[in-house]
């Protein structure tokens, strides 16, 4: 079954496949204010194909603001045929009971190479 492609978010930076990626995140309470989570965790999915690149994993120790790299190999293509796909990375922000998420957005280009002689 092929599914839709999904829309490309605006301002979604542009990798090359197969190299490491850091992706930015932040806490933030309902009136934008940084706070530090007691816990964060995220996921990374392939939105183009649809599936799980990365299941929930925790990151430690849990801070307001911090930097992802998502490693070269999460960062491999797998449509045979695309051209782009879209990555999605989901934090997930727990302070005093409260849930937050917050979404990332990045695309993978595939690199063609040439024939050689």
């Amino acid at each position: 079954m092929r599914y839709p492609v999904p829309v490309r978010p605006a301002a979604c930076p542009v990798y090359n496949s197969g190299s490491a990626v850091d992706v930015p995140y932040v806490s933030r309470s309902r009136q934008l204010a940084e706070v530090a989570p007691t816990s964060t965790r995220y996921r990374i999915d392939d939105l183009t194909n649809s599936r799980v690149v990365q299941d929930w994993a925790a990151i430690a120790p849990s801070v307001a603001r911090g930097v992802l790299v998502v490693s070269a190999a999460l960062n491999a293509m797998h449509g045979e045929f695309s051209a782009l796909e879209l990555r999605q990375v989901t934090f997930e922000f727990t302070t005093a009971g409260v849930v937050r998420q917050e979404l990332a957005y990045y695309e993978l280009a595939r690199v063609f190479q040439g024939a050689t002689s």
